[in-house]
């Protein structure tokens, strides 16, 4: 009998806290994955956005994307941020996958 109440607490405990359960794992997911940015090397397609994203005008971003078999959103988002590194090159998407969640 007393099993069974404290089962009961339990499932009571984390339905009453799941959400928090929930971002504390989602947490600890980007974290990791945020620690292992640097261990990979840049690929292929990584380093085309890196070459392309440095253009000057809109519409020198514009043609070389065109000659991109990805979407320019990406490129643009590397124009406008704040450094080149591997960090800044993956935060992008590092951020996209955790909200997608």
């Amino acid at each position: 009998m007393t099993f069974n109440a404290e089962t009961d607490r339990l499932a009571a405990c984390i339905i009453k806290n799941a959400s928090w359960l929930v971002l504390g794992i989602i947490g600890e997911a980007f974290a990791t994955r945020l620690a292992s940015v640097d261990s990979c090397d840049v690929n292929p397609d990584e380093a085309a956005h890196v070459d392309r994203a440095p253009l000057r005008s809109w519409r020198e971003i514009d043609d070389a994307s065109r000659t991109s078999a990805h979407p320019p959103l990406f490129i643009l988002v590397l124009h406008f941020s704040l450094g080149r590194t591997e960090l800044i090159l993956r935060l992008p998407v590092l951020i996209g996958g955790t909200v997608a969640l």
